[in-house]
C-alpha cells in the first residue's frame, strides 16, 4: 500500500492498515500471468511485479471537487477591518481538516469573500476510516505518527496552488 500511495494511487482503508476489513485487496501476477488476490496494507514489495486494482479498492476520487465557494455569515465577522488594520488588499487561507475532506479556501481579506477553494481526500483515511482507527495507527508506529502529520506539506505543495490557479481576473495576485 504504501508504494501505492506514494505513486498518487489511494486505495481504502477501513481498518488501519491491520489487514482485517479486506477493502484494499489488490491482484498480483505470478510467473504464468494467473491472479491472485492480496490485501496490500500487509503486503512486502520486494520487486518488480505486476498489479491489478479492483474498483472496490480504490478510495474515491483523490481531488473530491471544487469546494463550495459561500462560507457561513459568522466566518466574514473575522474580516471586517479593525482600528488596526484598514481594508486593503491581501489574501489568506482557511484550511478545514475534516475526518474525510480538507478544504482549503483562499480569502479575500478585505472583503471576506472566498475567491477559490478546493477539497482533498484526507490522507489521514490510509489509517482508518475513523478518528480512533488513527489514533491507534500512530501510537503504534512512529512512522504512521509521521505520515499523519504530513498533510500539511501536501496543501502547501498542492491544494494551495490549485486555489491560486483557480483566482479569476477581478484577483490579481
Amino acid at each position: 500500500m504504501e508504494v501505492l500511495t506514494a505513486n498518487s494511487i489511494f486505495l481504502r482503508s477501513d481498518c488501519g492498515g491491520k489487514g482485517v476489513c479486506k477493502k484494499c485487496r489488490v491482484e498480483l501476477a505470478d510467473e504464468n500471468r494467473d491472479f491472485h488476490q492480496v490485501p496490500s496494507c500487509t503486503y512486502r514489495v520486494t520487486g518488480d511485479m505486476t498489479v491489478r486494482i479492483p474498483d472496490s479498492s480504490l478510495m474515491s476520487a483523490h481531488i473530491i471537487d471544487k469546494a463550495p465557494t459561500e462560507l457561513p455569515d459568522f466566518f466574514t465577522d473575522h474580516f471586517k477591518p479593525g482600528k488596526t488594520r484598514p481594508r486593503t488588499q491581501g489574501y489568506g487561507t482557511a484550511v478545514d481538516l475534516g475526518t474525510t475532506t480538507i478544504a482549503v479556501y483562499l480569502c479575500d481579506l478585505a472583503t471576506g469573500t472566498v475567491i477559490s477553494s478546493v477539497a482533498v481526500k484526507n490522507p489521514q483515511a490510509l489509517y482508518g476510516d475513523d478518528v480512533m482507527s488513527r489514533i491507534g495507527a500512530v501510537g503504534e508506529i512512529r512512522t504512521n505518527w509521521e505520515a499523519c502529520n504530513g498533510w500539511q506539506s501536501q496543501l502547501s505543495n498542492g491544494e494551495l496552488t490549485g486555489c491560486l490557479i483557480g483566482m479569476d481576473n477581478n484577483h490579481p495576485t
